[in-house]
């Protein structure tokens, strides 16, 4: 077989997604990932994302992402070849919730539209931390409790233009007893079925009075045909039509929502921006209380998938003792 079927097969048997590698021994982001070259990786020992073990592998990355990764593939003639023999390489992790390093006060409550985009100053982030735990990507939420805010992803590369991945990614809800469980979903979805009740409420007032400004031209029209013979019917006529001019129907615009609960409002519309839930719990035995607080969410109940993810929050809460039971739940 020649090298160029050997690389076509690997390509094949072994598709790759991952956002980026990260070498035990740190090399810069901007150095593995520049576009205008092809950079090969080589000589590592590569940890693939099943656990598979290379020997002195390879990894091929092209206009900033992987494209190849074996052992013995074909490599451009004018490739940037790091070499990394005794070294390990390893699918670089996303650290899926965190506030490490930001700034400011505590969220809590129902606060869905806190963003952590004014709660850092990037210079001073410890960006090298992140890359030295293997994480190559971290979604950021603000640190508190409840509905407390939103979450985005950013790279942990220190020198990195274009920090931010992708905002409103995530609602991050933080709960640590079954009480303030069901008080605060409670609490947030009222919230926002109270916001959706008062623009419905506002749309059947704005109609009702299109429809009432709309009769009473049309009694003035009527109004005006009766008098246009005489004075005083010009004189009523002039007056009739400056009001129903005054009158005329304008476009709704509909009142707004509160910013806290605007998020919330969108998952009960089961619209195409609402963003999924991120619960955070401290013992697996909350789980139940998650799953009776959100039963009474009717508008939810029948979605599949319901967009609603429980992220363990705790080291010490033994969910490991009850993994079979969760994966069958």
């Amino acid at each position: 077989m020649n090298q160029t079927n050997r690389t076509m097969r690997m390509s094949k048997a072994m598709p790759w997604s991952w956002g980026g590698f990260i070498l035990l021994l740190l090399i810069s982001p901007s150095l593995l990932f520049a576009s205008d070259r092809v950079t090969v990786i080589k000589g590592a020992t590569v940890i693939t994302g099943t656990g598979e073990e290379i020997s002195s592998g390879e990894v091929v990355i092209e206009d900033g992402k992987i494209s190849l990764v074996g052992s013995q593939l074909e490599i451009p003639e004018n490739a940037r070849v790091i070499e990394a023999n005794g070294l390990t390489l390893i699918a670089g992790m996303i650290l899926p919730r965190t506030s490490q390093g930001l700034l400011g006060n505590r969220v809590g409550g129902v606060s869905c539209d806190q963003t952590v985009e004014s709660r850092w100053v990037d210079e001073e982030m410890d960006w090298d931390s992140f890359l030295e735990a293997g994480y190559v990507a971290a979604g950021f939420v603000p640190a508190g409790t409840g509905f407390h805010g939103q979450a985005i992803v950013v790279h942990t590369a220190p020198e990195s233009n274009d920090r931010i991945l992708k905002k409103s990614v995530f609602l991050p809800i933080n709960l640590s007893s079954s009480a303030s469980l069901h008080r605060t979903v409670k609490q947030a979805f009222d919230g926002a079925r109270s916001e959706i009740e008062g623009q419905k409420k506002a749309r059947e007032k704005w109609d009702k009075e299109q429809e009432e400004a709309k009769k009473k031209a049309e009694e003035a029209k009527k109004k005006e045909a009766e008098n246009k013979d005489s004075e005083k019917g010009k004189a009523s006529d002039s007056k009739d039509k400056k009001d129903s001019k005054d009158e005329k129907p304008q476009e709704y615009k509909a009142p707004p929502i509160k910013p806290s609960l605007k998020p919330l409002v969108d998952i009960l519309e089961n619209k195409d921006e609402a963003m999924p839930l991120v619960i955070s719990l401290n013992s697996p035995g909350l789980l139940l209380h998650v799953d009776a607080a959100f039963e009474n969410i009717k508008e939810m109940k029948d979605r599949d998938p319901q967009n609603v993810f429980i992220l363990p929050s705790s080291r010490t809460g033994a969910f490991h003792e009850v993994m079979e039971t969760l994966i069958e739940r």
